[in-house]
């Protein structure tokens, strides 16, 4: 049963999450001693997506910085960034005469450094980028002494080419992640193996995949369990790494589905960052997860192209539970996402007076349910934070039948600043139009 209006009132909303997990440190800026900083030359890594396919440009950048503020400039490009520190984080935006054709000249970046400060890691994207995706990576290693930076012409690839720079000086690769996501998976599912390499001419991984570019990705279904192994080499050395899929018989009987696991990555965030979740499931035919980390209503049939990861961004610690589902039942897995610091006030639990009727809610941890008067209304999401603030993410149902197109749909509550009212976005289903014409008070804690 759907609601009636005069006016429809379109609200487009853009949920922006950081989708990368940055290196977390206790370390803050009066921990680190006065000469570790982000001067120097820094010999840098830059993975994007153009037209479809990642590229990765590598250069040396030089970084200066007075306070609060550091300029990078390069001689590849002219590709430079400027930014404010804060701690061991640093926020800008990043810009580079690139040739014509190139999709992206300019963008945001957010950058970590290591305490020891020897190195940094974060993630970039370009103007026409909506949302961060944390597979467009930034990785700096800082080289020792006054190396200037390498001209384009001498030693670097050009843009959207897989060339890689050559070394300015004695310098072995370096494997600065090699992952695999899920780590163990049953017969014939996938898992995600990620890599970035600094500093190599050639990678390749083993077995059955080859040569690859030197920071990407690639799904693989091995049939048994497998050792994969990552080769670097420059012309001073070569290194490797080994990680192991293993996978798990999927069980010949009829019985209860198997959850081989789940788990975030990482399981602590600081508020603001986000985590990956992560899973592998057998026999079974559909699965939820709860709070709702989905566009879309009710249970996910499996299939093929069934996804097997998700992004949260939770603004308080908050449990995340997944059930899998057969014939025969469901088995349920929770893990738990640690959010520090705590966001201060921030309470959904209550009586509301909206324009839909009474609305009563409860928050436990960073999961919210509740009730409302018009046509048994019900109310389910978690607690997330975009950069407007306080945002409750989920799934509104009403009577007769609590399921999409015309009784359920996706909402978005904004809290206030006061935390004594708020404002939602909804609509029907899982796609279309946005209303905002719902508001509430809060009546009583």
């Amino acid at each position: 049963m759907g609601r009636r209006y005069n006016v429809a009132i379109l609200a487009l909303i853009t949920l922006i999450t950081f989708s990368f997990p940055l290196a977390s440190s206790c370390t803050t800026a009066n921990d680190v001693h006065s000469d570790i900083g982000w001067d120097g030359v820094w010999k840098t890594s830059w993975t994007i997506m153009e037209y479809g396919e990642f590229q990765t440009y590598q250069f040396n950048m030089t970084l200066v910085q007075n306070d609060s503020t550091v300029v990078g400039t390069s001689n590849y490009y002219n590709w430079g960034l400027n930014g404010t520190v804060t701690d061991n984080k640093l926020t800008g935006t990043w810009a580079a005469d690139l040739p014509s054709g190139a999709p992206h000249t300019f963008g945001q970046v957010q950058l970590t450094l290591d305490p020891k400060g020897t190195d940094f890691n974060g993630i970039f994207k370009g103007e026409y980028h909506g949302e961060w995706d944390s597979r467009f990576q930034v990785y700096g290693v800082k080289t020792p002494g006054d190396t200037t930076n390498d001209s384009p012409a001498a030693s670097q690839g050009e843009p959207g080419s897989t060339d890689q720079p050559s070394s300015s000086h004695s310098e072995s690769p370096v494997i600065d992640a090699f992952e695999a996501s899920p780590d163990a998976i049953a017969t014939g599912m996938t898992s995600t193996l990620t890599w970035n390499v600094i500093n190599a001419t050639s990678v390749s991984i083993s077995p059955d995949i080859g040569s690859v570019n030197v920071s990407g990705s690639i799904a693989i279904s091995p049939m048994t369990t497998t050792d994969y192994t990552l080769t670097a080499s420059n012309e001073y050395d070569t290194v490797t790494a080994t990680i192991r899929v293993s996978v798990i018989a999927e069980s010949t009987s009829t019985g209860l589905p198997v959850i081989h696991s789940f788990v975030a990555s990482p399981q602590e965030i600081d508020e603001g960052d986000t985590s990956s979740l992560s899973w592998s499931i057998s026999n079974a035919d559909s699965f939820t997860i709860s709070p709702n980390v989905f566009r879309q209503l009710g249970s996910i049939v499996i299939t093929e192209d069934s996804p097997v990861s998700a992004m949260v961004s939770p603004a308080v610690t908050t449990s995340y539970t997944l059930t899998a589902i057969n014939d025969i039942g469901s088995v349920d897995e929770t893990i738990t996402v640690t959010v520090s610091p705590q966001t201060t006030g921030l309470n959904w639990s209550g009586t509301w007076d909206t324009n839909w009727g009474t609305m009563y809610l409860t928050q436990s941890l960073g999961h919210v349910t509740g009730t409302y008067d018009y046509q048994g209304g019900k109310i389910e999401g978690y607690i997330s934070k975009n950069l407007t603030g306080d945002i409750l993410v989920g799934t509104w149902s009403e009577e007769p039948s609590y399921a999409p197109p015309d009784d359920a749909g996706d909402i978005e509550f904004i809290m206030a600043s006061d935390f004594n009212s708020f404002t939602v976005h909804w609509r029907y289903g899982s796609s279309g139009d946005w209303y905002s014409d719902w508001t509430g008070t809060r009546v009583s804690p």
